[in-house]
């Protein structure tokens, strides 16, 4: 299969690694880093809703695409030169890393696609994406249903990147979430598994560990970083620990992004605001309480306005403020028994219900 890195790569349509790129050191076109030239403007158009940034993109994201539809074998991608990224632990196979992210990417495109209405382009990347999903399938994933890479990282992004047969899912989600407990509770994932690792737990019926995590303040998690010192959080998990002290300062930033995606987290599903139409025009407010927590707060300030979703326990009644700013919408989904959907129209709103923990399933 072929790998195309640094200067050639570039002249081909693939990004590079990093920008500003320092001279002599970063390449171009691995999976995940180069892949944030489709991935952001997506997330851009998702957040702000200004379809402009797609169209301003277009042209360099279709060059991208077909440096990428070059690069794969049969499906299959080697994931390039990161990896997952200053993981902790077993290594996640790098051709499951960059089969998954040629899947993600290649359907991201496709709605980005159709969002522009180019309905050719939109066909044939929904065909790319289904192929490669089906390759993904068929190398790794066993006869049991199992992954062939006992990795969180493999388990959080065949989840969240959808890459599973429905009927798998189930099984995949306890996994990952047996993967974690044996791990004493603590992630063991780099810069890739990280972001996906929190909401690929509840998504699949385990968000009461997912809360766990964020409590957990032994190393290595992001509290054990608060706990020593930390204002901003750290490049590696072990930054410094008593025991060793600094890692090497050749690569070692306290000042980092990739491990601070847990915040997109708290927001969406520990405080429960999360936009379902691009630029927050239409919203979930969907409180999820768990692990000993009894209270969160969110706001947004999008175009229309500030969007704020906040609850707090009191003696087993859930108390629920949502803001919704005008020409939007929002549904609150209350964590009872039968996840009743509530429909809001803009205004400021107080909603009160019985909350008993046991009665939510929150995989629903």
């Amino acid at each position: 299969m072929a790998r195309r890195y640094g200067r050639r790569a570039a002249a081909s349509g693939a990004y590079s690694d990093i920008a500003p790129t320092p001279s002599g050191w970063a390449g171009a076109g691995n999976t995940a880093w180069s892949d944030a030239g489709i991935i952001v403007p997506w997330v851009l158009y998702e957040l702000s809703g200004d379809v402009r940034v797609l169209e301003r993109m277009y042209a360099s994201m279709h060059r991208y695409m077909r440096f990428l539809e070059a690069d794969q074998t049969h499906g299959y991608r080697f994931g390039g030169r990161y990896g997952d990224w200053v993981s902790l632990g077993a290594r996640t196979d790098k051709t499951l890393i960059g089969t998954a992210y040629l899947a993600y990417v290649a359907d991201l495109f496709r709605r980005i696609a159709t969002v522009m209405n180019n309905s050719e382009d939109a066909e044939h990347y929904r065909a790319f994406s289904d192929r490669v999903r089906e390759a993904f399938q068929q190398r790794f994933i066993d006869r049991d249903g199992r992954l062939t890479a006992e990795t969180q990282t493999a388990y959080a992004m065949a989840l969240g990147f959808g890459l599973l047969p429905p009927e798998a899912r189930p099984a995949a989600g306890d996994r990952l979430a047996d993967l974690v407990k044996a791990a004493d509770t603590h992630l063991a994932t780099g810069f890739l598994g990280t972001p996906l690792v929190m909401p690929a737990l509840s998504d699949n019926g385990h968000h009461e560990l997912a809360c766990q995590l964020l409590q957990q303040d032994s190393y290595p998690s992001w509290l054990f970083e608060v706990r020593n010192g930390a204002t901003s959080i750290w490049e590696r998990w072990n930054g410094w620990t008593p025991e060793q002290g600094f890692y090497s300062p050749r690569m070692n930033s306290f000042n980092h992004y990739a491990f601070g995606a847990v915040g997109d987290w708290m927001y969406r599903y520990l405080a429960g605001l999360n936009p379902l139409e691009p630029g927050y025009r239409r919203t979930e407010l969907r409180p999820r309480p768990g692990a000993g927590f009894t209270a969160a707060r969110a706001s947004h300030e999008s175009l229309y306005g500030v969007h704020t979703c906040a609850w707090r326990l009191e003696d087993g009644v859930l108390h629920i403020e949502a803001a919704v700013p005008a020409n939007t919408t929002a549904t609150v989904v209350l964590p009872i028994a039968d996840a009743e959907r509530i429909e809001l129209a803009p205004g400021q709103h107080q909603l009160e219900a019985p909350y008993r923990a046991r009665d939510f399933s929150l995989s629903n």
